[in-house]
């Protein structure tokens, strides 16, 4: 009975651990780049194109890479062009498999990688779990539902804005949002999350 009890109570710390860390790498990856977006200067026309000196077409400037629009860190190469789902749709296509074997193959890689840094010496089978906990959470969370919810938007909004090109300051501003309130939003749209999925 008591060792059914420690047992709980490591499950219980193992949660709370995964909760304060999830919480922890929104707050740091997420939030400052609202914050971000809101200090910047709005650009004119002429700021947001340029032009090249052999011919007179202009071309829009793509945010820098790791970026992507809403303060959302860009999740990988196809950054603000498509969303995860659609790009894996696109990877297993292009590799002539489902989306479900590209995903079960991801976990599978990830499973690999994990044990063999547990033999290598590289982390504690307990960092290990610890890590996979937070993989399972991290994959539970929407992070556009998120942003949308504490934007007080729908998804599909959020997504219209998105496809519009509208920068993050602008649709503060359409939505008389400060940074400082979607801040606020999002780590409580996490919290609410991450206590639902426990």
């Amino acid at each position: 009975m008591e060792q059914k009890q420690t047992s709980k109570s490591i499950n219980k710390w193992i949660v709370s651990a995964v909760v304060v860390a999830v919480i922890a790498l929104v707050t740091v990856a997420v939030v400052p780049q609202v914050v971000q977006a809101q200090d910047v200067t709005p650009t004119t026309p002429q700021d947001s194109e340029t032009t090249t000196q052999d011919s007179d077409t202009a071309t829009e400037q793509v945010p820098p890479p790791g970026r992507r629009e809403f303060g959302m860190p860009e999740p990988g190469r196809h950054g603000r062009f498509v969303s995860d789902s659609e790009y894996q749709a696109l990877v297993a296509e292009a590799l002539g498999i489902s989306v479900e074997e590209l995903q079960a193959a991801y976990e599978q890689a990830d499973k690999a990688a994990l044990e063999q840094a547990v033999a290598n010496g590289d982390i504690t089978a307990e960092q290990a779990e610890m890590i996979q906990a937070q993989e399972a959470l991290r994959s539970y969370l929407d992070k556009d539902a998120l942003m949308a919810q504490a934007l007080g938007i729908s998804v599909e909004e959020l997504q219209a804005a998105r496809d519009a090109g509208k920068s993050t300051a602008t649709l503060l501003d359409e939505l008389g949002l400060t940074a400082a309130e979607v801040q606020t939003a999002l780590k409580a749209a996490y919290e609410q999350a991450i206590q639902q999925a426990v």
